[in-house]
């Protein structure tokens, strides 16, 4: 199976409203509007190439867990856009 072009489809993409190239690669934001709430929320995208790696740990791998293997290859046929900051989600309130 062979891996697509690692360029997005189009850049900038149709959804940002900031996008550029850096040291770690492609980037957008996007801003998120909440229903009857003024202004947004900018969320910041990296552009994840296609591509092969390794996940998981190795059998003995110092603290290594059960379900943290086995150690394999992971193969990316196709690119796509990743939020750039894990967020914790707090529920309605």
């Amino acid at each position: 199976m062979g891996l697509a072009d690692p360029c997005p489809d189009a850049f900038p993409p149709p959804f940002a409203g900031a996008w550029g190239d850096d040291a770690h690669g492609l980037w957008a934001e996007i801003e998120l509007f909440s229903e009857g709430q003024a202004g947004g929320a900018v969320e910041g995208l990296r552009w994840i190439e296609p591509g092969l790696f390794q996940m998981g740990s190795l059998a003995d791998e110092p603290e290594h867990f059960a379900d943290e293997g086995p150690h394999h290859t992971v193969t990316l046929t196709r690119g796509f856009w990743l939020t750039a900051l894990a967020r914790r989600h707090c529920g309605a309130r």
